[in-house]
């Protein structure tokens, strides 16, 4: 055709489509194949935050612009009117952006961000996912080692939470070290197990996934704890 991607199946002649099959997902193009569909982006953002951290990696990576909005959890802006009506969990990352139907548009959470940013612009800048399956299943048990096994644990709010609930007697910070160090431990153990390399990167694929944007602003707190 001379732009953009097709993909299906190829099926003998009176095959009847199972139900079981669905058709793929919307592009990052609109009906009209002029325009991009979803376009307009906004990223309200803790610069500290390392959940902001993965989403800015992967807009970067993708090419796609963006408005920055800060939100200073230093000074407890997330838990302001305004930013609760935008993220109800008063977090950060929340990705707003605009549909072809007008239709304004948050998600929060950095995986479904950063994995809907793969599926809508798949041909634009830098692949996040590898092609090969077990690659890609790989990559997203490294990713959720990070962001279920270690980032968690080591979150600023439940770190303070620690040493102000035992009066002193126990330290968060301590707390989240330990946690940094062991998570980091098991990931290092995955990744070797994967093939990981300087040359094949986490999971042995020869280029850098999602999984590199989960570890590197997580080495950042690392050395900050």
């Amino acid at each position: 055709i001379g732009f953009g991607s097709v993909e299906g199946l190829i099926l003998p002649a009176g095959s009847v489509l199972s139900p079981d099959i669905t058709p793929p997902m919307s592009t990052a193009l609109d009906d009209n194949f002029s325009r991009p569909r979803f376009h307009s982006f906004c990223l309200f953002a803790f610069w500290r935050s390392t959940c902001t951290w993965r989403v800015r990696l992967a807009l970067a990576a993708k090419g796609i612009q963006y408005q920055y909005v800060a939100v200073n959890l230093r000074k407890k802006e997330n838990r302001e009117a305004c930013h609760c009506a935008v993220n109800p969990m008063m977090q950060v990352p929340t990705l707003e952006f605009t549909d072809a139907d007008g239709s304004l548009v948050r998600l929060s959470q950095s995986l479904p961000i950063i994995e809907f940013l793969e599926e809508a612009f798949p041909a634009s800048g830098h692949p996040l996912l590898p092609r090969d399956t077990m690659a890609r299943a790989r990559a997203r048990q490294l990713c959720e080692m990070i962001n279920s096994g270690i980032q968690p644990l080591q979150n600023s709010r439940l770190v303070q939470q620690i040493t102000e609930d035992s009066g002193g007697a126990a330290s968060g910070e301590a707390f989240a070290a330990r946690a940094i160090r062991e998570g980091l431990a098991a990931v290092e153990s995955f990744a070797r197990s994967c093939g990981a390399s300087r040359a094949s990167f986490l999971v042995g694929c020869g280029q850098p996934t999602v999984a590199e944007l989960f570890l590197i602003p997580q080495l950042y707190n690392a050395r900050k704890y």
